[in-house]
């Protein structure tokens, strides 16, 4: 297939993303299934341009905006999508040649319909290949304006830059905006019940990937040199799960509490990382997991790695996380990693940026508190409630956490013996932990933004 194809192929994924509302992950996942002849080149090249794409667009939108005389959100929606694609290409893809890159955004506008706005496009590209070439492209003052400046560099909505500039300063800002741009290592946890972590290291080593050990976890890797997972015998037969450490830490808050026959529930499973972990980690004791989600799509991906895995002990229940209840009674164990802004994992969501605004957050904290409730009436006295998200905004978190206590019933357990040392050794992590909670940042050991709090219901509480 031509490369020009490959552009096609990628005007369509960027369609799905960006006019449709699909995630970034599902729509490439999916063509890429559907392509899979691709030799590896072309499949790494349609990657990184919708990746790229999406991951770049507030940026790339403020670059056509000041070159084009139709501002962006009037634009026909195809001629926007390839106006971006390729001028991703002219200012990050430097392997491909400006002057490729805008024949082939014409042919693409031309083959879709639209030959009488090839000018247009031709025009507009030229102009800001010449500026590229010449070192001229101008960003907002990091003086006079610092949160546009931001917002444009690192692709953010500007009211986030500010938000972050207010409450974690210019610095840290800087470095967790930077961790926000690029490629997430891919990281996998390792399942116990088939191999141990030295054995997966080794059959990874055979198939020709490369598994660096974490340095937080050591059942943790980080993959690099691989093609396509799923062609990996290694992953066909369960031997690890897609899953990041700071996920994973939820598992390492769990272990005390996983006794003989321990009830597990999970009451926001999916993609059921932590629901697989948990049930991993109490097989041993004969306890059990039940794992809910409210989408079947997203409950079934659950089932599809339990088989690939080879869990026996987790339940897979289909339902409303405000709603549920299990006929067989109340549960030892309930995490919770609850809907949120997913402010922490932008460089795995790219798209959630663009989506969310500060409007979106009253609604997402009413649903919160309405699961968080709900979680802990499922709670036996004396039970553990885990509650996490994958966001670093404190009204989802910190907030949520006081929500929590102050409705009586709950107190705090430390975390300083569950939290791995070198997350501890980070300004301010030990002291959250001995309170019973811990805030990660992006840029921080590999691990995505991410927070958890663990809490114990007082034995005298229904």
């Amino acid at each position: 297939m031509a490369v020009d194809e490959v552009r096609s192929i990628a005007l369509n994924v960027l369609t799905e993303i960006l006019e449709k509302g699909s995630y970034t992950q599902d729509a490439l996942h999916a063509a890429l299934e559907v392509h899979q002849y691709l030799p590896h080149q072309e499949r790494a090249f349609l990657s990184q341009l919708v990746c790229g794409t999406v991951e770049r667009a507030w940026e790339l939108d403020y670059f056509l905006n000041r070159y084009s005389k139709v501002p962006v959100k009037k634009m026909k929606p195809v001629i926007c999508t390839v106006l971006r694609m390729a001028l991703y290409e002219i200012m990050f893809l430097k392997a491909v040649p400006e002057s490729a890159s805008v024949n082939e955004a014409v042919k693409l506008v031309r083959k879709r319909g639209f030959a009488n706005l090839t000018g247009f496009v031709n025009g507009v590209l030229r102009t800001i290949v010449r500026d590229v070439l010449k070192g001229a492209l101008v960003y907002p003052d990091p003086v006079k304006t610092p949160a546009a400046n931001l917002s444009v560099r690192y692709s953010e909505p500007e009211w986030l830059a500010e938000s972050w500039l207010s409450r974690f300063g210019a610095e840290q800002t800087e470095r967790m905006l930077a961790a926000s741009i690029g490629r997430a290592p891919l990281t996998i946890r390792t399942n116990l019940l088939k191999n141990s972590p030295e054995e997966l290291a080794g059959i990874l080593a055979a198939e020709g990937v490369t598994a660096v050990k974490s340095s937080c976890l050591d059942y943790a890797f980080t993959l690099e040199g691989y093609d396509y997972l799923e062609k990996l015998d290694s992953f066909r037969e369960g031997r690890y799960l897609v899953q990041d450490v700071s996920s994973m830490l939820v598992g390492e808050c769990l272990k005390p509490q996983i006794g003989p026959d321990c009830r597990i529930l999970d009451l926001c499973a999916a993609p059921g990382g932590k629901a697989l972990h948990a049930a991993e980690l109490a097989a041993a004791a004969g306890g059990s997991v039940t794992a809910c989600d409210v989408s079947p799509k997203r409950a079934e991906r659950i089932r599809e790695n339990q088989e690939r895995m080879g869990i026996r002990n987790l339940k897979i229940v289909t339902a409303d996380a405000r709603t549920w209840t299990d006929p067989e009674g109340s549960f030892d164990v309930v995490t919770a990693d609850v809907p949120c802004s997913g402010l922490g994992v932008i460089r795995r969501k790219d798209e959630n940026k663009y989506r969310i605004t500060p409007d979106s957050f009253g609604e997402l904290v009413k649903l919160q508190r309405e699961i968080l409730t709900h979680a802990v009436s499922l709670l036996k006295p004396g039970g553990t409630l885990v509650f996490s998200t994958c966001t670093v905004n404190s009204s989802e978190n910190e907030e949520n956490r006081a929500f929590l206590l102050a409705g009586g019933g709950l107190e705090p357990v430390n975390l300083t013996d569950c939290i791995p040392e070198p997350l501890l050794n980070r300004s301010g992590a030990r002291e959250q932990a001995a309170d019973g909670m811990l805030q990660l940042l992006p840029d921080e050991e590999l691990t995505d933004g991410f927070y958890l709090a663990k809490f114990r219901k007082a034995a005298d509480r229904q």
